[in-house]
């Protein structure tokens, strides 16, 4: 019994004494494809000025990782900020919060480090919508996401990393409405309400520490 307890002993300071705490903070841009919401303001308020497939967006990420090499498992927090402008003094913005449980496997060496890992979470929307006929309605939705990604960092000094990293997401995230319970309606030539599912493809730019 105590050769056994002996083991488990070892086993756990092994375990601690090779673990790491990772924190990464990083600045990013990304490809959004929203089919829904991108019809909706071409067909409401663009004019001439259409909306491509794709938009770009800005996206701030902060990250919390503990690591047992070769493993990772963290808690990332991403904010997504886009804005349009369109005919008639049209504008709306939106944001999107997304919070993803993430697990990596990781390869690292004397300078720098590789990574690969995938994750799940809440999407939460915020929508701002105003034109000159209209004051500022605001809609908000819940939702959910996916996302993939590969990064890598290079040594900056004992603790600190210059970091790059790629991504891919998927989000579901349903129709939006306001607190009164009226949704963003997509028009007479468009049926239905909008929505702001999305799929996208980005990369970030950052700095982490490896305490």
């Amino acid at each position: 019994m105590k050769r056994y307890l002996f083991v488990v002993l070892i086993l756990l300071y092994s375990g601690i004494a090779h673990s790491q705490i990772e924190l990464r903070s990083s600045m990013g841009l990304s490809m959004v494809n929203m089919p829904s919401l991108r019809d909706y303001l071409n067909i409401n308020y663009m004019g001439a000025n259409q909306l491509s497939s794709f938009q770009s967006a800005v996206e701030f990420g902060v990250e919390v990782g503990y690591r047992i090499l070769p493993a990772q498992y963290g808690l990332e927090a991403a904010l997504e900020l886009n804005t349009f402008n369109g005919d008639g003094g049209y504008e709306m913005s939106y944001q999107v919060f997304k919070p993803s449980f993430m697990y990596y496997r990781v390869s690292s060496n004397e300078g720098y480090q590789l990574k690969i890992g995938a994750g799940i979470g809440p999407r939460f929307l915020s929508v701002s919508e105003k034109n000159y006929t209209i004051n500022e309605t605001k809609y908000s939705s819940t939702g959910w996401g996916i996302v993939g990604r590969a990064d890598a960092s290079t040594q900056l000094s004992s603790i600190s990393y210059a970091y790059i990293g790629g991504e891919l997401r998927y989000d579901y995230i349903p129709a939006p409405k306001t607190s009164a319970g009226n949704y963003l309606i997509a028009g007479a030539s468009q049926p239905g309400n909008v929505k702001f599912s999305a799929f996208s493809a980005g990369i970030k730019l950052g700095v982490l520490f490896i305490l």
